[in-house]
C-alpha cells in the first residue's frame, strides 16, 4: 500500500507540475510589447501583409477560368451523305471558347443495327457500309484541357447507281 501511495503521489506531483508549466506557457508569459501567451506572442511577430491580395487575385483568376465554356462539337451539314468511306472531319468540327478550330478525335462508330464498329483512329476515316442512322462518338479537347464528348447521329443514304 505504501508503494501505491508513493507512485500515485509522484504521478500527482508530475501532473500538477506539467499543468502549471503549460498554463504558464499558454497564459502567463508576456513579452515586451504586452502580448500575453505563446500564441499571442507568435501571432504578433508573423508577417501577414499581402495575403489578402494574393487570395483575392487567385479567386479572380478562378472566376475568369470558370466563365470559359468547354469546347463545342458541331455537325456541319455538307449535304447528303452516302454509303462508302468518308473522312469524318469533313462533317464534324469543334471550336473552343474563342472560336478557334480544334481537332476532333473519333472514339466509336455504331451502325444502324446498334452494333459497335471498330475504329482506326490514325486513319480519320469512317466506313458507312449500309444506309441508316449511324452514331459517332467524338471528343475534342482545348488548350486548357477542357474536354467535350458528344454522340452525333448521321443519316446515311444508299448511293444511287
Amino acid at each position: 500500500m505504501k508503494q501505491i501511495a508513493e507512485i500515485y503521489g509522484k504521478f500527482l506531483l508530475d501532473a500538477v507540475l506539467a499543468v502549471s508549466l503549460l498554463l504558464f506557457v499558454f497564459c502567463g508569459m508576456t513579452d515586451t510589447e504586452g502580448n500575453k501567451g505563446i500564441f499571442a506572442i507568435i501571432g504578433a511577430h508573423l508577417d501577414v501583409t499581402g495575403t489578402e491580395d494574393t487570395v483575392s487575385n487567385e479567386f479572380a483568376v478562378f472566376q475568369e477560368e470558370a466563365k470559359r465554356k468547354p469546347p463545342v462539337i458541331l455537325y456541319v451539314d455538307s449535304g447528303m451523305i452516302y454509303t462508302g468511306r468518308h473522312i469524318f472531319s469533313d462533317f464534324i468540327r469543334a471550336e473552343d471558347n474563342e472560336g478557334r478550330e480544334l481537332s476532333v478525335r473519333l472514339l466509336g462508330v455504331w451502325k444502324p443495327q446498334e452494333e459497335f464498329e471498330a475504329v482506326l483512329p490514325a486513319v480519320g476515316e469512317v466506313e458507312f457500309s449500309s444506309p441508316g442512322i449511324y452514331r459517332l462518338k467524338v471528343t475534342a479537347k482545348d488548350d486548357r484541357n477542357r474536354r467535350t464528348i458528344s454522340v452525333i447521329q448521321i443519316p446515311v443514304n444508299q448511293r444511287r447507281e
